[in-house]
C-alpha cells in the first residue's frame, strides 16, 4: 500500500535546513532594509527640496525647506521630527520667515538621525540662498557599514545623494 505525505524524520529535516537557511538570510535581511529606509528617506527628502526650488523658480521669489515638528513652524535642525516646504516671506537673506506652507512630510520611520542646517533656502532663481552649500546627514537605526547617506546641495540650488557613508 502507497501512501502519500511525509513521515517524521523527513519532516524534522526540513526543519532543520529551514532552520539554518534563516539563520544564515536573516543578517543580511537587516542590512537590505537599513539600505531600503535610507534610500527611501533620502529620495523623500529630496522630493521636498526639488519641491522647494521649483516653486522658488515658478513664484520668482524665496521658497525654504525646514524641519517642522508640527507642520506650521521650523523647529531646529533635527530633521527626523518632519519636515515642510512654505513660501518664505523674510524681507533680508539673514531671517527666515513662514509664509504660505506648501507641503508637509511627518516624521521618517527607520531613521536615527537626519541631521544639518536648520533652513535649506532657495532665491527666485532657484540658487541656494544660503551662504555655503547645504549637507544634510541620515543615518537608518541600528545604521552600519557603508549605510548613512549624504545629501548635497549646491550654490546652484541642485540637491543629490552623495552615495553611501559611514555610518
Amino acid at each position: 500500500m502507497k501512501t502519500n505525505g511525509f513521515t517524521l524524520v523527513e519532516l524534522m529535516v526540513t526543519v532543520a535546513v529551514a532552520a539554518i537557511l534563516l539563520t544564515v538570510a536573516i543578517p543580511g535581511f537587516d542590512a537590505l532594509m537599513q539600505e531600503q529606509r535610507a534610500a527611501t528617506q533620502s529620495n523623500h527628502l529630496l522630493t521636498a527640496l526639488n519641491l522647494a526650488r521649483s516653486e522658488a523658480v515658478k513664484r520668482g521669489a524665496r521658497v525654504s525647506a525646514c524641519p517642522s515638528s508640527n507642520g506650521t513652524a521650523c523647529s531646529g535642525s533635527d530633521w527626523t521630527v518632519g519636515w515642510m516646504v512654505y513660501t518664505d516671506t523674510a524681507t533680508t537673506d539673514t531671517t527666515s520667515t513662514v509664509g504660505e506652507v506648501l507641503r508637509v512630510w511627518s516624521a521618517p520611520r527607520g531613521i536615527e538621525t537626519l541631521s544639518g542646517a536648520s533652513h535649506v533656502r532657495y532665491r527666485g532663481s532657484g540658487e541656494l540662498l544660503n551662504a555655503d552649500p547645504v549637507n544634510l546627514t541620515l543615518k537608518p537605526k541600528g545604521c552600519s557599514g557603508q549605510r548613512a547617506r549624504n545629501i548635497r546641495i549646491g550654490l546652484t540650488g541642485q540637491a543629490g545623494v552623495q552615495g553611501k557613508q559611514s555610518c
